[in-house]
Formats: structure tokens, sequence, C-alpha cells
């Protein structure tokens, strides 16, 4: 009657073992896919010149372990004012205006590689011109290595005025 009985218990514990492995297989599967999944991150630099936050350059890294290709890096424009006009803080920008340069074009990013644009290279201001705001994307367009699609990061930079009086870059959420 005891080895019954025991049969019985063992029979029991059986499916609800099955159920734990099963759910830790899920779990784990999950945990690798989204450590295989792309990752880009953007940076961006105190100007050189501060006086002209043009000046200012944004780094594009692969955080992530799938080498991206086919990069094209563009900014997207929402605001650009000019002293003595002023931006206008509740504008909500499509970021569907973007400016690319040729050398910003059809790059590959291996785990913790780096690419550098800097704004100045699409805009300048003259002499006697002053930016008083700005409202930016850095648009980011890769394939990841072995899938066969387009994706693209959107990342929101606006100015922001200082108590020295001069402008720095902040990232912001698309909203």
């Amino acid at each position: 009657m005891g080895k019954r009985k025991n049969r019985k218990s063992k029979k029991k514990r059986l499916p609800l073992l099955n159920i734990i492995l099963a759910v830790a297989t899920i779990f784990g599967a999950g945990i690798a896919a989204l450590v295989l999944l792309p990752r880009v991150v953007v940076d961006s630099s105190v100007p050189v010149d501060p006086s002209n936050p043009l000046s200012s350059s944004f780094t594009i890294i692969n955080t992530g372990y799938i080498p991206l290709r086919d990069i094209n890096i563009s900014i997207g424009i929402g605001q650009i004012v000019t002293e003595p006009a002023q931006i206008d803080p509740n504008f909500i920008p499509s970021f569907k205006s973007r400016l690319i340069r040729p050398e910003w074009m059809h790059h590959r990013l291996y785990m913790d590689d780096r690419f550098t644009i800097t704004i100045g290279d699409i805009f300048s201001l003259g002499p006697s011109i002053r930016l008083s705001g700005a409202d930016i994307a850095i648009v980011v367009s890769y394939n990841p290595w072995f899938i066969p699609i387009k994706k693209e990061k959107i990342l929101r930079y606006v100015t922001k005025k200082q108590t020295d009086g001069r402008l720095y870059w902040y990232s912001r959420p698309l909203q």
C-alpha cells in the first residue's frame, strides 16, 4: 500500500515540474531575445564653440551584440529659430523634414562602434545671427545584421538656455 501512495504523489508532482520547466524555458528564451535585440544610443556633447550650439556633436553608438548595417543618419527638423524670435515650447514636431549628408550614409557599426556627426555640417549662421532655440531629432535608420527589414530610431533634442546665457542640447521624449 505504501508503494501505491508513493507512485500517485510522483504522478501529481510530475505535471507541476513540467509546468515550472516550461515557464523557465519561455522566460529564458525571452531574456535571450532581449539581449540580441539591436540597441542604438545617441550621445550629445557640449558645443566645441560655447557661443555656437550648432558646433555640438552627436555620437551614434551600437550598444547591442548584433552588428548594424546600412546605417543612415539624418537630422529631423522641428524648429530652428534665430533671435529675436523665440522657440514655441508647445510646438509638437513631426520630424518629417530631414536633412542628410552623403558621408552620413551607408555605415556599419559592430558592438560598441561609434559614428559622430555635427549639426554645424548642415547649418551655419552668419556672424551677426544668433540662435535663440532649436528642436531637432537625430534619426538613425539601419538594418540589423541578419534581418532584412529597415528599422528607425528617432531621438529628439531641444536647446535650453542655461544661467551662463548659452544654449545646450537636452534630450526630450517624442511625445
